[in-house]
């Protein structure tokens, strides 16, 4: 996947919120609790579905965790043009369909210092198209350009729980002997769910879900 960085563009961001509360101090007690008890609750969620992007930073070489960004910045990039869905296809090593179920955000520290956010998403798979390698994983590690703070006009990052279709290649890096993917040629790669039942639509190109079932 080649890519070009071509600007990037600061949007200032502030926010200030103020707050009072007035109630009796066994009310207070019970939200307290009941407060504690949800944040253990989300922890151990993002740890259960974080797990298997935990060893990816010691696994990519020059990628660090995301620092924090003051603002929203927006990045212009190009990418090679694709024409075709078939063209994809032919290209990919993997194409499924399935949701995003948790992420990690990164930096890849470039030539003299430079930073290019990327994402890091754990996919789950429920269903698979083409497969070179034939396995059976029911998730997949990729890396999409951007980040949440950071995000590429042209390749708008995937929702966490959201339905694509994606059309991958594999990367250089593998975490304990699993490859980690990228998209084929950057946005062209990765299909958000039409609003039709079964359509799906990149930032160029648009297919069904039975196009591709009856694809070779």
């Amino acid at each position: 996947m080649k890519r070009v960085l071509v600007m990037m563009s600061a949007l200032g961001l502030m926010a200030a919120c103020n707050s009072e509360a007035d109630a009796s101090q066994g009310d207070a007690d019970v939200e307290a609790t009941q407060g504690d008890e949800e944040i253990e609750l989300n922890q151990a969620e993002s740890e259960a579905t974080g797990s298997r992007l935990s060893g990816l930073e010691e696994a990519m070489p020059g990628f660090v965790k995301a620092e924090p960004r003051v603002g929203n910045y927006q990045i212009e990039a190009t990418y090679p043009l694709v024409e075709t869905v078939d063209e994809l296809y032919q290209s990919a090593k993997l194409v499924v369909s399935g949701r995003p179920i948790a992420k990690e955000e990164f930096d890849q520290v470039l030539e003299e210092g430079t930073r290019f956010p990327m994402t890091a998403f754990e996919f789950e798979v429920d269903e698979v198209f083409k497969d070179l390698e034939d396995n059976s994983a029911s998730t997949v590690l990729l890396l999409q350009d951007g980040i949440e703070t950071a995000e590429v006009l042209s390749n708008p990052l995937m929702g966490l729980n959201e339905s694509h279709i994606l059309f991958l290649e594999e990367s250089s890096i593998s975490v304990n002997e699993e490859p980690v993917y990228t998209l084929v040629e950057g946005p062209a790669g990765v299909f958000f769910a039409g609003e039709s039942e079964g359509s799906f639509s990149s930032r160029i190109l648009s297919l069904s879900r039975l196009e591709l079932e009856n694809m070779e």
